[in-house]
């Protein structure tokens, strides 16, 4: 999940179900992050990302 142009990531998730794994959940991008992303198998659900003006 990315940012817009000009804005930085402060946090963000993931909900879906709980049958699967999650393996990572945590900011992309080159400081400072521009996106999240998360990895995992046997799930779906969305990914969420907070942004905010750089």
């Amino acid at each position: 999940m990315s940012c817009g142009s000009g804005k930085v990531a402060t946090g963000g998730g993931f909900s879906g179900s709980a049958s699967g794994q999650i393996h990572t959940s945590a900011p992309t991008g080159s400081p400072p992050p521009t996106g999240w992303t998360v990895s995992g198998k046997n799930t779906s659900g969305t990914v969420y990302a907070i942004c905010t003006q750089s």
